[in-house]
């Protein structure tokens, strides 16, 4: 947790830098061109997640979960060295792929330790870390790193080339504990199972339980708040940072600080959250949760200057 959603987050964070420095696409056409990639990545996330949890349940979790970071970290090596819109496309895949089974097995992996007496706060105490881990990692560190380089006497381009190759190293660091640390019969079956036969029974069950489908609902509101939280305030903090006189490096710099005051709000909120959902029905905690959403996305929506005061209050 503390080194998997990191590094996905941070896809989102350094987009804009990419966009900028290495690939050299206007501002006016960067929302489309991260909109229609956002749009790919999701396309491929609904076609094979139900499908990479049913494998893992076949395999065991830790053969996906070692996989999907070696592949996550694949993509961070070649992604910097695209060179145009097209090759944002291409290159994109490997990390889609990596991002996919890496989050399905950091999930899956969590629901298969806790006991259910227990499963709020254990929920909640890993969302502090993974919360730190986007904190130290991901915005004090890897969105910080094009600066640091420009600052070493490094141009942009090959600023940005290090940081996402950073990025990388801390994947297949990270792969290496997973493949030391985690049980190989975490999440295995000893009857395998048809992959399709998983999957559809997974379909139905949510169908037929309503906590489920539930379930499934927020999960799918939940894909939506990262996409806007990561991409795009990323996107409006950079863009915004340039038209003040800032350099990308110091714009993206900037973006990792704010988004790390976010990751620092939800730090501490986490282990209230997973304490008020051992005490309440789930269900009622998902709309705590999601009313206390809604209502900081339609806070955000009022504020005009990222940089200014108002913005860290909501």
């Amino acid at each position: 947790s503390f080194t998997t959603i990191p590094m996905i987050v941070y896809l989102s964070l350094i987009q804009p830098y990419l966009l900028t420095e290495i690939v050299g696409i206007p501002e006016a056409r960067q929302g489309i061109v991260t909109g229609y990639l956002a749009l790919m990545q999701e396309c491929i996330v609904i076609a094979l997640v139900g499908f990479v949890g049913a494998w893992s349940d076949r395999v065991g979790r830790r053969r996906i979960y070692v996989l999907g970071l070696c592949t996550l970290g694949a993509g961070y090596l070649i992604y910097p060295m695209a060179g145009s819109e097209l090759d944002l496309f291409i290159y994109r895949i490997p990390l889609i792929l990596g991002i996919i089974m890496s989050s399905v097995m950091v999930n899956s992996t969590l629901q298969d330790m806790p006991q259910e007496v227990s499963r709020g706060k254990w929920l909640g105490v890993n969302n502090f870390i993974q919360g730190t881990g986007i904190l130290l990692l991901a915005t004090v560190l890897l969105t910080r790193a094009p600066q640091w380089y420009v600052g070493l006497g490094f141009d942009g381009v090959t600023a940005g080339r290090l940081a996402l190759w950073n990025a990388a190293l801390i994947c297949l660091i990270a792969a290496v504990v997973i493949r030391a640390g985690l049980p190989v019969s975490t999440g295995a079956k000893q009857q395998k199972e048809n992959v399709r036969r998983q999957f559809l029974l997974g379909v139905k069950a949510g169908l037929q339980n309503p906590r489920l489908a539930l379930g499934f609902a927020a999960a799918f509101i939940g894909r939506g708040d990262l996409i806007v939280v990561g991409l795009f305030f990323s996107l409006w903090v950079t863009q915004y940072g340039g038209d003040q006189g800032l350099s990308t490096a110091d714009s993206v710099a900037k973006a990792g600080m704010l988004f790390g005051i976010i990751q620092l709000s939800a730090l501490i909120w986490a282990i209230f959250m997973g304490a008020i959902a051992d005490r309440v029905n789930r269900v009622t905690s998902v709309v705590i949760a999601f009313g206390l959403a809604a209502a900081g996305y339609g806070l955000m929506g009022q504020v005009q200057d990222p940089f200014g005061p108002t913005l860290i209050p909501v």
